[in-house]
């Protein structure tokens, strides 16, 4: 209202609808602030209006939300379980795709996606460093084993078997750590 210079009772465009301003609603209890920044300034209106405003045309990105009064009852329901009850009652009296229930235990999707989204990223990182580790590893024993072949071909030319070799490279390698260690 500031930026746009409107008081109550002044008119504004949105689409080929002309919309007084009734009023300011102050404070939405449920909404999540993002820091006070906004792409454009918020207007709620009637949805028979939206219709004659023409915005909503195909390629539009239009969300719709909805308020739901619980009963007294309801109201007295506690917990995760109970809150499942009712969302499961709205969702049998209300059905249909893309319908995305909201209550105090989910209140973001918005941070739902973005820790979804971090989890896939942080488990691509760590299969990432799996397979770079890896890599390493193979060209690490690939290197020794080059310094080692032609042993390893003198030993087999002269007759020794895989199982001979794997056990006298092996049996000298403990050897070595232990002369090293003493």
């Amino acid at each position: 209202m500031a930026r746009l210079h409107l008081k109550e009772g002044d008119k504004i465009g949105v689409g080929a609808q002309e919309y007084i301003v009734r009023g300011v609603v102050g404070k939405e209890p449920d909404r999540i602030s993002a820091s006070g920044y906004m792409l454009a300034p918020r207007v709620l209106v009637a949805l028979s209006t939206m219709e004659a405003a023409k915005l909503v045309v195909p390629g539009s990105r239009v969300t719709y939300k909805e308020a739901v009064a619980l009963t007294a009852a309801q109201e007295k329901m506690t917990g995760p379980r109970a809150l499942q009850k009712i969302e499961a009652g709205i969702q049998k009296k209300f059905p249909g795709p893309g319908r995305h229930l909201r209550d105090c235990y989910r209140p973001s999707g918005g941070m739902e996606r973005l820790i979804s989204r971090l989890t896939f990223f942080l488990t691509l990182i760590g299969l990432t460093t799996l397979l770079v580790g890896g890599v390493g590893v193979s060209n690490a024993v690939r290197g020794f084993l080059d310094t080692k072949l032609p042993h390893i071909a003198t030993l087999k030319s002269l007759g020794a078997s895989g199982l001979f070799v794997r056990r006298g490279f092996c049996w000298a390698r403990r050897a070595g750590l232990r002369a090293r260690a003493s």
